[in-house]
């Protein structure tokens, strides 16, 4: 005999389901959220992650805050792949470079040079070293050696090289580095040489002559200070972006792209809407330039920027809305700044229609299964005597016409009434 499941039974066993769909959607939605921040420091792995070290937050406070922006796998502006990394020193625009094995990340800031092994997530003291302030680093692939130039020093203008099999090594250098704390460098692999970008000028150092080398900066790059400068894995381009001019007081967008080989810049698409930034963090992967955070002010009030993330494509010279990493399909789209789906809309899209799903199934089969139950319950009669010795009823069992003939319990025997 079929059983029937009450509507309640099935409502808990739906809410049970829901609740842990719900716990588990809620887990996707709420994963790690960096604080933005301004003026912080950043180093990069091509296809594995961009880092970015400390900063100042919108309440001028000074943040120990490190992460990842993961460079391994695709995704939209709107909701890049963050990971936590454990807290360092509070510093800003402090010195931070990325070892030639991937495995440590080097800072120098708040008068300490530490290294974070990026496997055991532990921090280790390297040396202390004070003075420095405003001031950025660069890993010599080759040799594995950081590059430290420190120029803000009133008495000395120091290369650090930093070597982590032999602690580090002061090099006093012959070349005249202008007393100026704005600068950024980047390590050229094509040149094997050390880009080094000032307020005005751009030089380059090379680690096997020791020489220092005049080099052209765009000439419609007008940013004295807070730009970035970064170079890509094989050496052919070098990006230049954004920044601020202290004589224009004005804020830009615009973005130099350089082809090593023909020592030649070109200027790059605008942000769209005229967008500015100024004191982020960036990074080069996969023919993508990304830059995150930062300001986007013309004075000393921080004013964030609406697009934490951007993203330019080097392949098409287009700003875009999406990071593509190799043997991932790019859907067509007509709108390259609407076509991207963000990763946590695509999640909560599948749980929701999951539940409703199942909320649909469970109302369906309560339904089906009261229908069905009626059916067999019901019955249809239609007596009409057969003889004169008995009384029997024929009965239509459910739905498929199945008839039975039984005798009436109540029937009397032949002739007594």
């Amino acid at each position: 005999m079929h059983r029937e499941h009450p509507l309640p039974q099935r409502v808990n066993c739906l809410a049970y389901i829901i609740f842990f769909l719900s716990f588990y959607l809620s887990t996707l939605v709420q994963s790690y959220q960096p604080v933005l921040t301004y003026n912080p420091s950043s180093a990069f792995v091509d296809g594995k992650a961009l880092y970015v070290v400390g900063g100042y937050l919108d309440s001028g406070t000074i943040t120990p805050q490190i992460f990842m922006i993961d460079l391994s796998v695709s995704w939209n502006t709107d909701s890049p792949v963050y990971t936590e990394l454990p807290n360092g020193n509070a510093c800003y625009s402090c010195a931070s470079a990325i070892s030639a094995d991937g495995q440590n990340l080097f800072v120098l800031g708040d008068s300490q040079g530490r290294t974070l092994n990026l496997q055991s997530k532990q921090w280790s003291h390297v040396f202390t070293f004070n003075g420095a302030g405003r001031i950025s680093a660069a890993t010599d692939p080759l040799s594995g050696k950081f590059y430290i130039p420190i120029t803000n020093l009133e008495t000395a203008r120091l290369m650090l090289i930093l070597d982590l099999r032999n602690n580090f090594q002061p090099l006093d250098t012959d070349y005249e580095i202008p007393l100026w704390n704005w600068y950024k460098v980047a390590w050229n692999t094509l040149l094997n040489k050390l880009l080094f970008v000032t307020d005005f000028d751009m030089h380059t150092y090379s680690p096997v002559t020791k020489e220092w080398t005049n080099f052209a900066r765009p000439p419609e790059f007008t940013a004295t200070q807070d730009f970035c400068i970064v170079s890509s894995k094989s050496g052919s381009k070098v990006v230049l972006f954004g920044g601020y001019s202290s004589n224009m007081r004005a804020t830009f967008g615009n973005i130099f792209i350089l082809d090593v080989a023909t020592l030649t810049w070109k200027k790059g698409a605008p942000i769209p809407g005229g967008g500015v930034r100024r004191s982020a963090a960036c990074g080069l992967s996969n023919d993508y330039f990304i830059v995150w955070g930062g300001d986007t002010s013309v004075t000393v009030d921080f004013i964030p920027p609406k697009n934490l993330t951007l993203v330019y494509d080097l392949r098409t010279d287009e700003w875009t809305s999406e990071y593509i990493t190799p043997n991932t399909p790019i859907l067509p789209t007509d709108n390259k700044e609407a076509s991207g789906v963000s990763k946590t809309a695509i999640i909560i899209g599948a749980v929701v229609a999951l539940i409703i799903g199942l909320m649909a199934g469970g109302i369906y089969e309560y339904f089906a299964q009261q229908k069905r139950s009626k059916a067999s319950s019901s019955v249809t009669t239609n007596t009409r005597p057969l003889d004169n010795d008995s009384r029997r009823e024929t009965v239509q069992v459910g739905s498929f016409g199945t008839r039975l003939e039984v005798q009436h319990p109540h029937a009397c025997p032949s002739g007594i009434h």
